[in-house]
């Protein structure tokens, strides 16, 4: 059930690979950026950590960037990651979208360059 889409980057090229079972509202946003032609706006990278993550997703035309603000913002997938030990962490090469708060993404996009690591317990 997982998609590969090919990106044609000024770096190379890159794929992607989208798995609908994890995040179907995402999966279906991506698509639809990549159907209506969000990435040929020149989205830059705006931030990116050594080690950590970057981000990217901001067009590069305002055309563009009101397009999608009137497209809105898109609900939360179903939490799949599992923050009990030896559950299922945030991967090196994950893709997601960013948002603010509780069904807030709309085009913003990080990725992982680590893997994570699980949360040591709250002190009691």
């Amino acid at each position: 059930n997982d998609i590969r889409v090919e990106c044609d980057t000024s770096k190379g090229i890159l794929f992607i690979q989208l798995k609908p079972e994890w995040a179907p509202q995402g999966v279906q946003r991506f698509l639809s950026m990549v159907d209506q032609g969000f990435f040929r706006s020149k989205v830059a990278f705006y931030r990116v950590v050594p080690g950590f993550v970057g981000q990217f997703g901001v067009p590069g035309d305002p055309a563009t960037t009101r397009l999608w603000d009137q497209k809105g913002q898109i609900p939360d997938d179903k939490q799949w990651l599992d923050f009990s030990k030896g559950g299922k962490l945030f991967k090196k090469g994950y893709l997601s979208f960013a948002g603010s708060a509780p069904n807030t993404r709309k085009t913003e996009l990080f990725f992982s360059l680590s893997d994570s690591v699980p949360r040591p317990p709250p002190p009691s």
